[in-house]
């Protein structure tokens, strides 16, 4: 019996100090739920202004600058983002965690810091290279990759790789070079005898993003370790991906190989390069739609690429980046047509960001990050690569338009068809605060109490008088 009575004073205990350390953890808050962590929700949050002028390069860069702010809010502690975040329902999902688009990310976030300069940027990004690094898998001296669910892709890798050179190119640190050179390493053993890339280790399937983003990838690797093999690799590659057989023109490999083809006529001055890059961006820019007119909500659908979503920023990328060796070269009627199309396409990927408070229920959780579209599936989730492509695609027109064709920009604030709940937090926690204190110390007393009653019984037992083997010997 007296067991049964201890067993259930120590629960009551225990249920105590676990209720008080959950009320130490969360407000309590009215019209909906019960609880709210503080952290997580703020329906007063101000997002900060980091310009107090109207100019519109500066208002691009903000708008850059709000995104990242956005990943980095979105970051957990251990570097591994929140992966999507539903602003209509304010509900975050971690269930289907892509290591790729992880890598994309942390990718975004060192290229931003690279340009703008922002040191949360870079801390947000080692956290997020970091979470990498630790799943690193070494598959032989030379070869590393990330493993993850059980695979090792080829475009986990390759995002790592830019990651790692933004970082070194911005900082000059040499800490993650060994990576670039090992993971660099595996891709071009995942290559095909007929010169494509594998997309997944143990398979010799390809995969039309991981094949264009390897090549992006071998060309900063060759820009820090000038690897002849990384070179010969990326010349197999392109006489494969670059034949009458091959569909090239197909919109997940033309973003990255557009990147990756510039940067390494950049590198090399090969004309093969550069030939590719302009062909594979002139079929791309032909998918744009340059319509003026709205959609049901008021929104303007000018000059989105292939779909009213906010895949459009991954297309601009390597438009932005063919702008770039456009204008090296003196092309000037390409570098036009590519600069019309990337500022289009720009200004209707804004229309997908969060850029107004009373927008969201709990602002901190969503501004600055984009949406996926407006009247399609899904529209309102923000998803960690919708901001990272968006993040890429503003750094091409900071990088590679002058002040004026900035300001020729238009912003609009898009227009959604929901209504963010209104929600109020309690900010009288006195009684909490004291209903804490009285929870914490009944717990802390009555365990005391109880290991008191513990001692004074094993006390009792141990007197000689007491010991039921002795009881005979003083009568």
């Amino acid at each position: 019996m007296h067991k049964v009575v201890d067993i259930i004073t120590s629960s009551i205990v225990v249920f105590l100090i676990i209720l008080a350390v959950v009320m130490m953890r969360f407000y309590t808050i009215t019209n909906i739920n019960l609880f709210i962590n503080i952290e997580e929700c703020d329906p007063d949050w101000e997002a900060p202004k980091y310009y107090k002028n109207g100019d519109a390069e500066n208002r691009i860069e903000e708008c850059a600058l709000y995104a990242g702010d956005n990943l980095v809010y979105s970051q957990h502690i251990n570097g591994k983002y929140r992966y999507i975040y539903d602003a209509e329902d304010n509900e975050y999902d971690e269930t289907e965690y892509n290591i790729v688009r992880h890598a994309g990310a942390t990718y975004a976030l060192m290229d931003l810091y690279l340009e703008l300069g922002n040191e949360k940027y870079l801390a947000a990004g080692l956290a997020g290279l970091d979470y990498l690094s630790a799943h690193t898998y070494m598959i032989n001296y030379d070869d590393w990759a990330i493993y993850y669910n059980s695979k090792m892709k080829v475009g986990t890798v390759a995002l790592t790789i830019l990651a790692m050179v933004r970082y070194w190119e911005a900082t000059k640190s040499t800490h993650y070079n060994i990576y670039v050179e090992k993971y660099a390493n595996f891709i071009v053993s995942q290559q095909r005898s007929d010169g494509a890339y594998a997309g997944i280790y143990g398979s010799k399937e390809e995969k039309l993003y991981y094949s264009s983003e390897a090549l992006f990838a071998l060309a900063l690797a060759y820009k820090v370790h000038e690897d002849r093999a990384y070179r010969r690799s990326v010349e197999d590659a392109i006489d494969f991906y670059y034949s009458s057989d091959y569909e090239y023109d197909n919109s997940a490999f033309i973003p990255w190989a557009s990147s990756g083809c510039a940067k390494w006529y950049e590198l090399t001055g090969d004309q093969i390069y550069l030939d590719f890059c302009f062909e594979m961006t002139d079929i791309q820019i032909d998918r744009q739609y340059l319509v003026e007119e709205i959609d049901e909500l008021g929104n303007p659908l000018y000059g989105y690429i292939l779909g009213p979503t906010v895949n459009t920023g991954v297309y601009l990328e390597g438009i932005g980046d063919a702008l770039r060796v456009a204008k090296d070269v003196l092309d000037s009627e390409r570098a036009q047509k590519y600069h019309n199309c990337l500022k289009a396409g720009v200004e209707w990927v804004l229309t997908l960001q969060y850029r107004k408070e009373s927008q969201l229920t709990c602002p901190n959780r969503g501004f600055g990050g984009f949406h996926r579209g407006f009247e399609v599936e899904d529209a309102y989730l923000i998803r960690i690569d919708y901001t990272q492509h968006a993040i890429s695609a503003l750094l091409r027109i900071i990088r590679n338009f002058e002040d004026d064709e900035i300001d020729s920009i238009r912003i609009h604030d898009g227009i959604v068809d929901f209504k963010p709940e209104k929600i109020e937090i309690n900010k009288n926690f006195t009684w909490l605060y004291l209903l804490i204190i009285f929870i914490t110390l009944f717990a802390g007393i009555t365990l005391f109490l109880i290991l008191i009653s513990k001692k004074l019984k094993v006390i009792e037992i141990l007197n000689p008088e007491n010991n039921p083997i002795n009881k005979k010997k003083f009568k």
